[in-house]
């Protein structure tokens, strides 16, 4: 078989377009009008963002007690009119939100007994579309703790 250019451009092309399917990023933010995750204006209102699947608010650095955890996460939940079936591939690596300032990246979790916790999970998100579901994987609605034996059974 002949190895030409066109060969190498469409085997790199194919490459290229791998990589960016599995680069972390955002993917489209749409929002419901049919649904209202915050409807009773949760308090306290600091720094909002606002998905597809939920909001959710951060400490802003007002008192200095910023830590790139959310205060609260809220999402409506609706009956869904069929099976969802399997949920959508996640990102390699968990998205971070560099407008936060202080964010948790993937690296800041190696070795530290801390597992991220969805507080809004994948699979409720799953119900509003394959960018909602893929936009749970960031580090904005995660909550860290440590597990115990217990944890890993739930």
């Amino acid at each position: 078989m002949k190895r030409t250019p066109l060969r190498y451009s469409a085997a790199l092309l194919v490459l290229v377009l791998a990589f960016e399917a599995n680069a972390s990023e955002y993917r489209p933010i749409e929002l419901d009008p049919n649904y209202s995750h915050d409807r009773w204006v949760t308090q306290p209102q600091d720094i909002i963002r606002e998905f597809r699947a939920y909001t959710t608010s951060f400490d802003s650095k007002d008192n200095d007690i910023a830590l790139g955890i959310p205060e609260w996460v809220a999402y409506e939940i609706k009956p869904h009119p069929q099976p969802l079936g399997a949920s959508p591939a996640r990102p390699s690596e968990w998205m971070t939100d560099s407008e936060q300032g202080l964010a948790p990246t993937d690296d800041s979790y190696k070795h530290s007994k801390y597992d991220r916790g969805h507080m809004c999970q994948k699979y409720i998100a799953w119900r509003l579309g394959a960018n909602a579901d893929w936009n749970t994987h960031t580090t904005n609605p995660l909550c860290n703790f440590i597990w115990t034996e217990g944890n890993h059974s739930t």
